[in-house]
């Protein structure tokens, strides 16, 4: 498996981040981005599931930082996915969330104001991508070979996005499908 290959799977997840900063979607961002530890530790393992250790561990070796530890990665992960808040239980008292620079163009990231940790997400995004990079040079480099074989492994079973004919494989012809709910087509 080359660095190309893995780039062209991922392709389905990566190529959203420009579109979701493009239209200035960074809230939506912030949600997409914080799954990408959880996909690439369930592709490092025997079983292709994601688990906390397992996104902890990618985080560790990928895009932890001394303001922003593995477990607190998992940390917002789980605030924001399943709770829609922002409250910490770890050292910072919550997450703030920023997409734009100050009126004087300075961006705000990894700053501590009142045990408030103001984190960008376009920063946020850049350290998952270049956290991403280097998987894909660990993964190709073969640094770890169990885990490069279990990539190997589970890399096909990873989500990908295919028009209707594609996806139904030419298998089901005359059929009338309901599209969007409401009108149906004949393929």
């Amino acid at each position: 498996m080359n660095k190309e290959e893995l780039e062209e799977k991922f392709s389905v997840y990566t190529d959203q981040i420009s579109l979701m900063r493009g239209a200035g979607a960074y809230w939506a961002l912030l949600h997409y981005i914080i799954i990408f530890p959880d996909i690439c530790g369930a592709l490092e393992s025997t079983n292709g599931l994601a688990n906390s250790s397992r996104y902890k561990k990618w985080a560790s070796d990928y895009v932890a930082s001394p303001f922003l530890l593995d477990d607190e990665w998992y940390e917002i992960r789980c605030k924001i996915l399943h709770q829609g808040i922002t409250l910490s239980s770890r050292r910072y008292v919550s997450y703030k969330f920023v997409s734009s620079p100050d009126l004087n163009g300075n961006i705000i990231h990894r700053c501590l104001f009142n045990d408030v940790l103001i984190l960008d997400v376009r920063n946020m995004t850049d350290e998952i991508l270049q956290g991403l990079d280097k998987w894909f040079e660990d993964i190709v480099n073969n640094i770890n070979p169990t885990k490069t074989r279990n990539v190997e492994n589970n890399i096909n079973n990873l989500s990908s996005v295919q028009d209707l004919e594609n996806a139904l494989g030419g298998a089901i012809t005359g059929l009338n499908m309901f599209i969007s709910g409401s009108t149906s087509s004949n393929l």
